[in-house]
């Protein structure tokens, strides 16, 4: 509640840069004055919970795949440890597998091998080029609430023969050591 206060008091969330003294803009992310105060009372008032039942229900994750079983299946080559505590720095994890023909996708996932602390997954291809490696390519993000990607009939993603997934992964310690393995579908 302390950092609550303090982050939307001095206006450094909800994150937003725009500068108000250059006129208005739609949709923007600023809290009103009323807004800030309401929160600021809040935490000096002790950050009471609100009414249980106006909690909104949790979110349902699917136990399989949303696309459908997969066609194949990359996972990390090998389980990341995530300490109890302190900050993770980003990361890129890869995968043991290149594409051994020209390949057209029509839906890809990612999915987090240990939802308590992934925060985000970012699956990235690098696809070969007459020079060598022509660069990553982000082809899906993993984000709670996020859908899989699915194109419609007729539509995909290609990856050239020789291509390889990796995953770039942001971590968030929850007070117990763990591991990861992330899989992308």
């Amino acid at each position: 509640a302390v950092s609550i206060r303090k982050a939307v008091s001095t206006r450094q969330m909800p994150p937003w840069n725009a500068d108000p003294h250059y006129g208005s803009f739609r949709d923007a992310r600023r809290l009103t004055d009323a807004e800030i105060a309401t929160i600021v009372a809040w935490a000096d008032g002790g950050a009471v919970e609100g009414n249980p039942s106006d909690t909104p229900a949790l979110p349902q994750f699917a136990d399989g795949w949303q696309i459908g079983e997969p066609d194949l299946v990359l996972t990390m080559a090998q389980p990341v440890k995530i300490p109890a505590t302190g900050t993770i720095p980003y990361m890129t994890v890869a995968t043991d597998y290149e594409f051994p023909q020209d390949t057209w996708i029509q839906a890809i996932e990612v999915r987090p091998g240990n939802r308590r602390v992934v925060h985000h997954a970012v699956a990235s291809a690098a696809v070969p080029s007459d020079t060598g490696v022509a660069g990553g390519q982000n082809v899906h993000l993993y984000s709670p609430g996020l859908e899989a990607m699915v194109w419609r009939e007729g539509y995909g993603k290609f990856f050239p023969k020789g291509t390889r997934i990796s995953f770039q992964m942001h971590y968030n310690a929850i007070g117990t050591e763990t591991t990861d393995q992330s899989k992308v579908g």
